[in-house]
């Protein structure tokens, strides 16, 4: 892992304003999550990007490259990502250790889809800083939770639950086909109403929502985690 520092405000803001994720925020809001919380590192082939255990609480996108979700004593991926993912979420929103590993792909094994074009200064980007890297994500420190009003906060939250709640329902598909079976959700339906009719909650009623909905989130993906790895490996094939 090397961090790219030469770059200029104006660039990592232009990466930032072509990020799905940040799509929805006005140009004041994107400068300020362009600010000194958000750095690019580049990586190598075979590295961790986040590793099981860890106790950093960054929010990840993976610009160049492709990268696999893998948790110890699981034989296939959880999850695999292109440019434009998003990752990290749990860790970031819940402060909570790392549940899984997130290791970088070899050039070979990335995707055929022409998915670094919607950053296409990227790859060049990463060429200069570091020539022998295969992979470069944008991290995010927790700190810019903080920094953000409350609108905004509540905005970005809204963005990464989906991002989260996305994974949870391709994990919870992925696993239902390996073993014929899977754990149902168990997000509180009133809960999810709430989220849903975000106009009749004042904005601290909205946040507390969104947290309780995290939290049952990571409860349903722990769940998943541990029967990925009890799941009889010849269903792997």
């Amino acid at each position: 892992m090397k961090e790219i520092s030469h770059l200029e405000p104006e660039q990592i803001l232009n990466i930032i304003k072509q990020l799905p994720v940040f799509s929805t925020f006005d140009l004041t809001e994107q400068t300020g999550f362009s600010g000194h919380h958000a750095r690019l590192f580049s990586y190598h082939t075979g590295e961790f990007l986040i590793q099981e255990g860890g106790n950093d609480h960054s929010l990840f996108i993976l610009l160049v490259g492709a990268a696999s979700v893998v948790k110890e004593g699981a034989s296939i991926p959880l999850a695999m990502l292109k440019p434009g993912d998003l990752f990290g979420e749990m860790g970031f929103l819940l402060q909570q250790n790392r549940t899984t590993n997130v290791i970088v792909h070899p050039p070979a094994q990335t995707t055929d889809e022409p998915a670094d074009l919607f950053l296409p200064e990227c790859p060049s980007l990463l060429a200069q800083a570091d020539p022998q890297a295969t992979a470069m994500a944008i991290l995010f420190d927790r700190a810019i939770l903080q920094q953000q009003e409350r609108g905004t906060r509540i905005r970005l939250k809204n963005q990464i639950i989906q991002c989260l709640m996305a994974r949870v329902d391709a994990m919870h598909e992925q696993l239902a086909r390996l073993t014929d079976h899977a754990p149902l959700l168990p997000i509180d339906a009133a809960l999810d109403g709430a989220l849903h009719q975000e106009d009749d909650l004042s904005p601290e009623q909205l946040e507390t929502t969104q947290d309780r909905i995290v939290e049952q989130l990571v409860t349903f993906v722990e769940e998943l985690n541990r029967q990925w790895v009890l799941a009889p490996s010849s269903s792997h094939g």
